[in-house]
């Protein structure tokens, strides 16, 4: 088989695959199209009138704009200067002979034991919880 006619068989099959792709993006393309018209046909009325008041829900848009204007315009004159609280200083450990970077390290494996400790202790009592049920489900048997 010669080049060029693996190229003509290649290219023909790219075709083919193209193809069905572009048959199920039209299909969901129309799929999406039905839901659409239904969601419009559903909502005809909502929809007709909000249209219907779009004049008067901009001039109240614009009422509320201008009233919003006008009281940040007096605020503005009446406060010149807003002095948000200093943040309080953190407080810092220090330990003779440990740098802050190990000290960091001591206590992010502090945490990850911690957890660990906190997580063997809720399957502990999980187990404990489940030998009780069992314990249980065979005295009712009884």
């Amino acid at each position: 088989m010669r080049a060029w006619e693996l190229a003509v068989i290649l290219a023909g099959v790219s075709f083919a695959a193209l193809c069905i792709y572009l048959i199920t993006v039209l299909k969901k393309l129309s799929q999406t199209l039905l839901k659409v018209n239904g969601i419009l046909d559903d909502n005809t009325s909502g929809v007709n009138d909000i249209i219907s008041n779009v004049g008067t829900i901009s001039s109240d848009v614009g009422s509320v704009t201008a009233r919003t204007k006008q009281a940040v315009e007096t605020i503005s004159g009446k406060v010149e200067t807003i002095r948000l609280p200093e943040a309080p200083q953190k407080k810092s450990i220090e330990l003779p002979g440990v740098d802050s970077a190990s000290l960091k390290t001591l206590i992010s494996v502090a945490g990850v034991v911690f957890s660990g400790a906190k997580v063997l202790a809720k399957m502990s009592e999980n187990a404990r919880t489940k030998k009780l049920l069992r314990a249980l489900k065979e005295s009712k048997k009884k």
